[in-house]
C-alpha cells in the first residue's frame, strides 16, 4: 500500500528511462556529412566549439582512424 492506503504498483523499472509511446526517443548525436575538405578537427570546433574534442567523434563514431572520407555519415555528440 502507498502512503494514502491504497494499493501502489512497484517496479524496478526507473520511470526517466521510459518514454510516451509513438515518441522517437531524444538523440543524444546529431549527423554530420562528410565532405570534401572537412577535418574532425574542424568538425569538432564547429559542433562542439572546441577541436581538441574530435576524439569524442572518434569514440563515437567507432573510427579506427582519423581518417574520414566525402559522404561519411558521422554522429556528432550534443554539447
Amino acid at each position: 500500500k502507498d502512503e494514502s492506503g491504497k494499493y501502489a504498483i512497484m517496479s524496478p523499472v526507473k520511470t526517466s528511462a521510459l518514454a510516451v509511446a509513438g515518441t522517437k526517443p531524444s538523440e543524444d548525436y546529431r549527423i554530420h556529412t562528410v565532405v570534401h575538405g572537412d577535418t574532425l578537427w574542424a568538425i569538432a570546433k564547429k559542433y562542439l566549439g572546441n577541436g581538441s574534442r574530435y576524439k569524442e567523434i572518434v569514440s563515437l563514431n567507432g573510427l579506427k582512424s582519423n581518417v574520414i572520407y566525402s559522404g561519411m555519415k558521422l554522429k556528432i555528440p550534443n554539447k
